[in-house]
């Protein structure tokens, strides 16, 4: 599975840290693309919508808690993680929602934690517009269990109902390729959130107990994704 690819912003007065906060970023992650700002006035005059913004909360003239407010009240919807050593601006750090407090200098153990669990989160939150034959359908990517190829068109199965379409499974594999979605069987690419179980005959279902088709050359494959979900995912399930 490829990852999400990250919008990311970092916005820190000290070019030197922003090129190594970029380093340590690319060490984890191949998905990714990052804008610098300077400072909170040059963030704040940007209209790209950003999922993480690295916020340095010391900065000259305007300082990283009143650029975060600023933020939020244009409805900025990024997960914002402040860049301090000091501890006293937490209380304040709530009024913004910020996701995560990282000390400098950067711990990259710490840094990884912070965007694996912000790309957890995003992946969840993510949503995508279905045509449904001339009707466009908003849904959440997470309530989506599998899909399956019928013909040229493909069958969306959701948690509560279905979606027929007229594309094929080689869009959809294209479409969901950075998130948790696995191709079992030519005619079945699944979510890996909704597998309880992976057997040598089939996939079995969370929600349905379902048990979907797979095929013998794509076991070990599949078999091993779903390990390595569970063990990304351990104690978010």
């Amino acid at each position: 599975m490829r990852e999400l690819k990250l919008k990311i912003a970092i916005c820190d007065d000290e070019p030197i840290f922003c090129k190594d906060l970029k380093e340590k970023i690319c060490k984890f992650y191949s998905e990714y693309s990052i804008d610098f700002f300077h400072s909170g006035k040059d963030l704040l005059i940007c209209s790209n919508e950003y999922d993480i913004i690295f916020l340095d909360i010391e900065m000259p003239g305007e300082d990283g808690m009143e650029t975060a407010k600023k933020l939020r009240i244009q409805n900025c919807k990024s997960y914002i993680i402040f860049l301090t050593s000091h501890t006293e601006y937490m209380p304040e750090a709530f009024k913004v929602k910020a996701f995560r407090f990282l000390a400098k200098p950067l711990n990259e153990e710490h840094l990884k934690e912070a965007l694996t669990d912000a790309q957890k989160e995003l992946a969840d939150s993510k949503k995508i517009i279905i045509s449904n034959f001339g009707r466009e359908m908003l849904i959440d990517i997470k309530d989506i269990m599998f899909i399956r190829a019928d013909g040229k068109k493909t069958v969306i199965h959701l948690e509560n109902g279905e979606i027929e379409t007229g594309y094929p499974l080689k869009y959809w594999i294209g479409e969901f390729g950075n998130f948790d979605f696995c191709q079992i069987h030519k005619s079945y690419l699944v979510s890996v959130r909704h597998i309880r179980q992976v057997l040598p005959e089939g996939v079995m279902l969370k929600k349905t107990e379902e048990t979907i088709p797979l095929s013998r050359r794509r076991y070990s494959t599949v078999k091993n994704v779903f390990f390595q979900y569970i063990e990304e995912h351990a104690g978010v399930m």
